[in-house]
């Protein structure tokens, strides 16, 4: 091999005339998939400041169009996952307003996974997204503990908010054990610990933050819409 192509070929990669250009920060310049949100944000702000580009002269494509395609996708896959578990809650229980509480409160979940996103400073991408999905599988389990009590309670002959009340008592540790047991299980993905992990970690992370916020949302959200749609039974 030439020597002048061996140094070609060892030289490190040159920042891009266009980053230099609009001034992009040097720690945006790593075009790993984490940091493209970050970094196309930032191109499309400062473009967007330049007099001398007209409006809607640029069109983005690449990497960033397939993430922009991939969550639209996972849009679609969240509505049927919702879809899914209602249909699901409503063959079980043979009532809408079972179903109706615990969808709601595993809704409620997303901003816990929003919130712990925030915190640990980790972008919102398609990994962190899928996370929020399978949060909100784990998460209706609890309403479905809660409002399984309450059902056998009400059959006793307890009015809807001594049965709720009861059940919450008795549900308590079933929901927080296995709530732990969950984000315990995702607790290596989240530090990032083993061969690849670093990739799942948004994952983890969303995971955890939904759990933990489910806890209060199964005890507290989830029978009060029961009880406002289950004004006969009060």
């Amino acid at each position: 091999m030439p020597a002048d192509e061996a140094h070609r070929l060892a030289a490190p990669p040159q920042p891009s005339g266009l980053l230099d250009a609009i001034g992009c920060p040097a720690d945006l310049r790593a075009l790993r998939p984490e940091v493209l949100p970050a970094l196309s944000d930032e191109i499309r702000q400062r473009l967007e400041k330049d007099p001398a580009i007209p409006p809607g002269t640029i069109a983005y494509g690449g990497l960033y169009e397939q993430q922009q395609s991939s969550f639209r996708n996972l849009m679609g896959v969240l509505a049927a996952a919702i879809l899914l578990v209602f249909l699901v809650l409503v063959l079980e229980f043979h009532s809408f307003k079972h179903a109706v509480a615990i969808v709601w409160g595993a809704l409620l979940s997303l901003f816990g996974a929003l919130i712990a996103l925030i915190l640990t400073g980790t972008s919102l991408n398609i990994i962190s997204f899928m996370g929020a999905i399978i949060g909100i599988g784990i998460v209706a389990k609890n309403g479905i503990l809660l409002l399984d009590a309450v059902d056998h309670h009400l059959a006793e002959g307890l009015t809807v908010r001594a049965a709720l009340a009861q059940s919450g008592v008795r549900r308590l540790r079933p929901v927080v054990m296995t709530s732990l047991a969950a984000a315990l299980g995702m607790l290596p993905l989240a530090f990032g610990v083993g061969a690849g992990a670093q990739m799942l970690r948004p994952l983890a992370i969303a995971v955890m933050g939904g759990l933990a916020i489910s806890v209060l949302l199964s005890l507290v959200v989830t029978p009060a819409v029961f009880l406002v749609l289950s004004p006969r039974l009060r």
